[in-house]
């Protein structure tokens, strides 16, 4: 098997309930996600969300 398409999407999901942080200051409504799709030479396809972890 290998991988034949990767594809990456942006998706912003809107929050039930938004929230504020550091005194009300930032406000977050909505979710920025990023989702990956890979395909392969077998005709299946694979998905994730990757997570980026800042240090």
């Amino acid at each position: 098997m290998k991988i034949t398409t990767n594809r990456v999407y942006r998706a912003e999901m809107p929050l039930q309930h938004p929230y504020r942080l550091s005194g009300g200051r930032l406000y977050f409504d909505k979710l920025d996600s990023t989702l990956v799709a890979i395909d392969t030479d077998s005709g299946m396809t694979g998905w994730g969300d990757p997570v980026a972890v800042y240090r």
